[in-house]
Protein backbone atom coordinates (compact mmCIF):
# COMPACT_ATOMS: atom_id res chain seq x y z
CA UNK A 1 0.00 0.00 0.00
CA UNK A 2 2.64 2.54 0.78
CA UNK A 3 4.55 1.59 -2.41
CA UNK A 4 0.73 2.76 -4.44
CA UNK A 5 0.60 6.18 -2.36
CA UNK A 6 4.30 7.23 -3.65
CA UNK A 7 3.20 6.31 -7.13
CA UNK A 8 0.34 8.37 -7.04
CA UNK A 9 2.32 11.32 -4.98
CA UNK A 10 4.77 11.37 -7.93
CA UNK A 11 2.19 11.47 -10.52
CA UNK A 12 0.86 14.50 -9.14
CA UNK A 13 4.11 15.84 -8.46
CA UNK A 14 4.93 15.71 -12.01
CA UNK A 15 1.42 17.10 -12.84
CA UNK A 16 1.95 20.04 -10.45
CA UNK A 17 5.87 20.15 -12.07
CA UNK A 18 4.74 20.77 -15.45
CA UNK A 19 1.73 22.89 -14.95
CA UNK A 20 4.04 25.57 -12.58
CA UNK A 21 6.69 25.37 -15.22
CA UNK A 22 4.47 26.38 -18.51
CA UNK A 23 4.33 30.02 -17.21
CA UNK A 24 8.11 30.28 -16.76
CA UNK A 25 8.51 28.91 -20.62
CA UNK A 26 6.02 31.00 -21.81
CA UNK A 27 7.87 34.12 -20.03
CA UNK A 28 11.44 33.07 -21.80
CA UNK A 29 9.74 32.33 -24.77
CA UNK A 30 8.16 35.62 -25.15
CA UNK A 31 11.62 37.39 -24.06
CA UNK A 32 14.24 35.15 -25.82
CA UNK A 33 13.03 32.64 -28.18
CA UNK A 34 11.91 29.18 -27.90
CA UNK A 35 13.22 27.61 -25.52
CA UNK A 36 14.96 23.69 -25.72
CA UNK A 37 13.85 21.13 -24.63
CA UNK A 38 10.08 22.33 -24.22
CA UNK A 39 7.16 20.97 -23.02
CA UNK A 40 4.83 22.77 -25.66
CA UNK A 41 5.07 21.60 -29.52
CA UNK A 42 7.05 24.93 -30.96
CA UNK A 43 5.43 27.65 -32.64
CA UNK A 44 5.93 27.20 -36.05
CA UNK A 45 6.13 30.73 -36.48
CA UNK A 46 8.56 30.68 -39.68
CA UNK A 47 6.18 30.19 -42.17
CA UNK A 48 6.32 33.95 -43.72
CA UNK A 49 2.59 34.52 -45.20
CA UNK A 50 0.96 37.97 -45.01
CA UNK A 51 -1.36 39.07 -46.28
CA UNK A 52 -1.96 36.03 -48.71
CA UNK A 53 1.65 36.14 -49.75
CA UNK A 54 3.91 33.28 -48.82
CA UNK A 55 7.64 33.65 -48.82
CA UNK A 56 10.45 31.34 -48.68
CA UNK A 57 13.82 31.29 -49.31
CA UNK A 58 15.55 29.08 -51.88
CA UNK A 59 19.45 28.15 -52.64
CA UNK A 60 20.93 27.31 -56.09
CA UNK A 61 24.41 25.96 -56.28
CA UNK A 62 26.89 27.84 -58.62
CA UNK A 63 30.59 25.50 -59.24
CA UNK A 64 33.43 27.29 -60.89
CA UNK A 65 35.98 24.93 -62.12
CA UNK A 66 39.41 25.40 -62.92
CA UNK A 67 38.92 24.37 -66.39
CA UNK A 68 36.60 27.09 -66.97
CA UNK A 69 33.53 25.33 -66.85
CA UNK A 70 30.40 26.67 -64.82
CA UNK A 71 27.99 24.42 -63.30
CA UNK A 72 24.48 25.69 -61.77
CA UNK A 73 22.83 22.74 -59.48
CA UNK A 74 19.87 22.85 -56.79
CA UNK A 75 21.16 21.70 -53.37
CA UNK A 76 19.09 18.76 -53.73
CA UNK A 77 21.54 17.26 -56.58
CA UNK A 78 24.78 18.75 -55.09
CA UNK A 79 24.04 17.07 -52.03
CA UNK A 80 22.21 13.97 -53.05
CA UNK A 81 24.32 11.56 -50.69
CA UNK A 82 22.20 13.45 -47.90
CA UNK A 83 18.19 12.54 -47.07
CA UNK A 84 16.25 15.21 -49.03
CA UNK A 85 14.77 16.33 -45.65
CA UNK A 86 18.46 17.36 -44.43
CA UNK A 87 19.63 19.40 -47.12
CA UNK A 88 17.65 22.75 -46.41
CA UNK A 89 19.16 23.04 -43.08
CA UNK A 90 22.58 21.96 -43.89
CA UNK A 91 22.18 24.93 -46.60
CA UNK A 92 21.34 27.34 -44.15
CA UNK A 93 23.60 26.15 -41.21
CA UNK A 94 26.86 25.65 -43.29
CA UNK A 95 25.95 28.24 -46.32
CA UNK A 96 23.03 31.12 -45.56
CA UNK A 97 23.64 34.27 -45.70
CA UNK A 98 25.26 36.13 -42.65
CA UNK A 99 23.72 39.23 -41.48
CA UNK A 100 25.99 42.12 -40.07
CA UNK A 101 25.47 42.70 -36.54
CA UNK A 102 26.17 46.22 -35.38
CA UNK A 103 26.50 45.94 -31.16
CA UNK A 104 28.58 42.84 -29.93
CA UNK A 105 27.45 40.14 -27.79
CA UNK A 106 28.47 40.05 -24.76
CA UNK A 107 29.90 36.64 -23.38
CA UNK A 108 27.56 35.90 -20.57
CA UNK A 109 24.66 36.38 -22.79
CA UNK A 110 25.97 34.22 -25.23
CA UNK A 111 26.81 31.29 -22.86
CA UNK A 112 23.36 31.55 -21.75
CA UNK A 113 21.59 31.82 -24.80
CA UNK A 114 23.48 28.53 -26.12
CA UNK A 115 22.44 26.50 -23.11
CA UNK A 116 18.95 27.82 -22.85
CA UNK A 117 17.59 28.27 -26.56
CA UNK A 118 20.40 27.08 -28.50
CA UNK A 119 18.06 27.73 -32.42
CA UNK A 120 18.23 31.23 -30.93
CA UNK A 121 22.11 31.47 -30.10
CA UNK A 122 22.57 30.08 -33.36
CA UNK A 123 21.00 32.99 -35.09
CA UNK A 124 22.81 35.60 -33.38
CA UNK A 125 26.77 34.45 -33.62
CA UNK A 126 26.07 34.39 -37.37
CA UNK A 127 24.64 37.57 -37.14
CA UNK A 128 28.09 38.17 -35.73
CA UNK A 129 29.60 37.90 -39.07
CA UNK A 130 31.42 34.25 -37.82
CA UNK A 131 31.84 32.27 -40.77
CA UNK A 132 30.70 29.14 -40.45
CA UNK A 133 32.83 27.57 -43.20
CA UNK A 134 35.98 26.20 -41.60
CA UNK A 135 39.26 24.59 -43.34
CA UNK A 136 37.60 20.73 -43.52
CA UNK A 137 34.62 21.63 -44.69
CA UNK A 138 36.74 23.42 -47.67
CA UNK A 139 38.60 20.45 -47.72
CA UNK A 140 35.72 18.36 -48.18
CA UNK A 141 34.11 20.51 -50.67
CA UNK A 142 36.98 20.56 -52.92
CA UNK A 143 37.72 16.61 -53.02
CA UNK A 144 33.87 15.96 -53.70
CA UNK A 145 33.58 18.53 -56.64
CA UNK A 146 36.95 17.32 -57.97
CA UNK A 147 35.50 13.83 -57.73
CA UNK A 148 32.32 14.11 -59.23
CA UNK A 149 33.07 16.68 -62.19
CA UNK A 150 36.58 15.93 -62.80
CA UNK A 151 38.58 18.87 -62.05
CA UNK A 152 39.76 20.97 -59.40
CA UNK A 153 36.83 23.49 -58.30
CA UNK A 154 38.22 27.46 -57.76
CA UNK A 155 34.82 28.83 -56.27
CA UNK A 156 31.87 27.25 -54.76
CA UNK A 157 28.84 30.03 -54.39
CA UNK A 158 25.59 29.55 -52.65
CA UNK A 159 23.21 32.09 -54.66
CA UNK A 160 20.12 33.27 -52.17
CA UNK A 161 16.87 34.21 -53.23
CA UNK A 162 13.70 34.82 -51.89
CA UNK A 163 10.74 33.46 -53.55
CA UNK A 164 7.09 35.15 -53.23
CA UNK A 165 4.02 33.72 -54.30
CA UNK A 166 0.50 35.52 -54.25
CA UNK A 167 -2.12 33.21 -53.76
CA UNK A 168 -4.71 35.66 -53.45
CA UNK A 169 -6.05 35.57 -57.31
CA UNK A 170 -7.51 32.85 -59.55
CA UNK A 171 -3.86 32.11 -60.53
CA UNK A 172 -0.73 31.68 -58.32
CA UNK A 173 1.87 34.17 -59.08
CA UNK A 174 5.66 34.18 -58.46
CA UNK A 175 8.55 36.20 -58.25
CA UNK A 176 11.87 34.84 -57.58
CA UNK A 177 15.03 37.89 -56.12
CA UNK A 178 18.46 37.54 -55.48
CA UNK A 179 19.13 38.59 -51.73
CA UNK A 180 22.64 36.90 -50.94
CA UNK A 181 25.51 35.56 -52.53
CA UNK A 182 28.00 33.55 -50.28
CA UNK A 183 31.34 32.60 -51.98
CA UNK A 184 33.70 30.29 -51.26
CA UNK A 185 36.90 30.10 -52.23
CA UNK A 186 38.53 26.98 -52.65
CA UNK A 187 41.62 26.80 -54.81
CA UNK A 188 43.86 28.96 -56.86
CA UNK A 189 43.85 27.32 -60.58
CA UNK A 190 47.42 28.06 -61.26
CA UNK A 191 48.68 25.21 -63.17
Amino acid sequence: MNRERRKRLLARGLFAAVIAILPVQYYVEHRIGEPYPSLIMPSFAGDNTANGRIQVQSADIELHLCDRRSLTLRPDQFFDILPHSHVAAVMQRMFGPVAYHPHPIPHWKKWIVRYVSPGYGKRILLAQGRSPIDESTRQWLSNRIAREYGDKPAIFRVLWYEQAYDVTGYSVQGSRRLIAVVPVCLNSCAR
